[in-house]
């Protein structure tokens, strides 16, 4: 693509027709720009802050100048969506072309109207963009940041989200990411964005939850890449955060199950840490802080998911206990009525002795 800090215009790759970018102003002034652009186009923060983080100064530098061209001069033969699907299928698995291709569909996507984006998924689009991430032995790292800085994008349209949870592989894939990349980086921002699907939409939710009940291990494997490395705050965030996400649901029993899943794996037990610092919450960190209220809001929402059970078995436990005590008393009444018995049985001349007065004394009383 060229170097964008140079004295010179840069000439877009993939974009053809595009007018040349100019030298960039000082990075603040980029940045103010490039931040004016995300508050006009994203609507989720969480996206702001992803594609703040991820993009460099002078990918920042060609969203904020091309976003102030004049009305009409976003042309569509810059990047035709049919010829967007062929370049991805051409050029994905190319080391040299991907950063400038994916650069290219990002632009496209936050400066085009919604038709562009209806025709790319109707071109299968989505598909192919991740399709390097199901390929046996995965993508490279930089294609992985790069196709995820992209799905961050597309995260930003309702239509692009459902698209991409037709994918039937798309959320286990993500997870697996999470799971099995050997980067904290791809590790953490997989996790993240599951989260935003997982707020996304009550549809999006359950198939993220589906993903994570289609593996043996469930949240086991969430839990136990926290265990390796507690001292990493910002994947323990994203993870409290996704947890979170995926607790707010109306339905009382994947809520419980969430729970129990998480109780059984020691999922509380790495939380306690914050748990403990929360009342001294204003004097840590911003993202300390931060860290604190979500975990805040998780045992909130903990201990009404399993305050149900606790009533179940609180009930359970003070029915077995009356049945326990009222057949108690059952065999006391039935003992002592034996006890009686018994001793009638012992002295039967006394019974009949107490007959034969009764017997007499009726008699009296009718003479009478």
């Amino acid at each position: 693509m060229g170097n964008l800090n140079s004295s010179e215009g840069v000439h877009l790759r993939f974009l053809d027709g595009c007018p040349e970018i100019p030298q960039a102003p000082a990075e603040d002034q980029v940045q103010l720009r490039f931040d004016e652009l995300l508050l006009s186009a994203c609507t989720d923060p969480e996206i702001r802050d992803e594609l703040n983080a991820a993009e460099s100064i002078g990918s920042k530098w060609v969203y904020a100048f091309l976003s102030k061209l004049p009305q009409g001069s976003v042309a569509e033969e810059w990047l035709d969506p049919r010829e967007c699907v062929e370049l991805v299928q051409r050029f994905r698995s190319d080391v040299k072309c991907v950063h400038d291709l994916f650069l290219a569909i990002r632009v496209n996507i936050m400066l085009r109207s919604g038709a562009w984006l209806e025709k790319f998924v109707s071109e299968n689009g989505i598909e192919e963009l991740v399709a390097p991430l199901q390929a046996p032995g995965g993508a490279s790292i930089e294609t992985c940041n790069e196709i995820i800085s992209t799905l961050f994008v597309l995260a930003n349209s309702s239509v692009c989200i459902s698209a991409l949870l037709k994918i039937s592989e798309c959320c286990p894939m993500l997870y697996s990411l999470y799971t099995s990349s050997p980067s904290s980086e791809i590790m953490l921002r997989s996790l993240k964005l599951l989260g935003i699907l997982c707020r996304e939409s009550a549809m999006a939710q359950e198939a993220v939850l589906n993903a994570l009940s289609s593996t043996s291990q469930s949240l086991q494997s969430l839990v136990s890449k926290l265990q390796q490395d507690q001292s990493d705050i910002a994947l323990q965030f994203a993870a409290i955060k996704f947890v979170n996400a995926l607790m707010d649901t109306r339905d009382k029993k994947k809520r419980a199950s969430i729970c129990e899943d998480l109780q059984a794996n020691g999922f509380l037990t790495l939380l306690e840490p914050f748990k403990t610092q929360a009342d001294n919450a204003k004097a840590q960190s911003p993202r300390t802080s931060s860290m604190i209220a979500q975990v805040e809001i998780f045992f909130e929402n903990y201990g009404e998911a399993t305050k149900g059970d606790k009533l179940g078995a609180l009930r359970l436990a003070l029915g077995d206990a009356l049945n326990a005590n009222q057949i108690s008393l059952t065999d006391n009444v039935t003992a002592g009525n034996q006890g009686e018995n018994d001793v009638e049985a012992a002295n039967p001349e006394q019974e009949q002795t107490d007959e034969s007065s009764a017997n007499l004394s009726g008699s009296h009383g009718a003479f009478k």
